[in-house]
């Protein structure tokens, strides 16, 4: 993590990503988000946007991502989420490349104000 700290303090903005297991984001995210607290108040309005991916239902993860935002003080620019019963059907899903092209753009323009 110390090698994350710095990278995470320089970011104008944060994208956090997620796969979906049982209606929550993955263990892997959780424990990356816990171990920030040492830099939480540092990273007090930086703009944050989430993604999150599931087979079924996306449940509470982009909640969790929020909660998380909450915690650090941080300003949720949105949020794109997608379902995916096979392999790389994401990456074939034209609607989802636009809605994160917008989302991207929403958090430049946050950043730009």
């Amino acid at each position: 993590m110390q090698q994350i700290y710095p990278k995470l303090l320089e970011a104008d903005g944060i994208a956090l990503g997620t796969p979906v297991y049982f209606e929550l984001l993955s263990g892997m995210l959780k424990n990356f988000m816990d171990r920030t607290c040492p830099i939480w108040p540092k990273l007090e309005l930086k703009p944050v946007v989430g993604v999150a991916v599931a087979e079924g239902g996306i449940g509470k993860a982009i909640d969790n991502l929020k909660t998380y935002s909450n915690l650090c003080n941080m300003r949720w620019v949105g949020s794109v989420t997608a379902l995916a019963k096979t392999p790389k059907q994401v990456s074939r899903d034209k609607n989802i490349e636009g809605r994160l092209e917008r989302l991207g753009r929403k958090l430049v323009a946050t950043l730009k104000a």
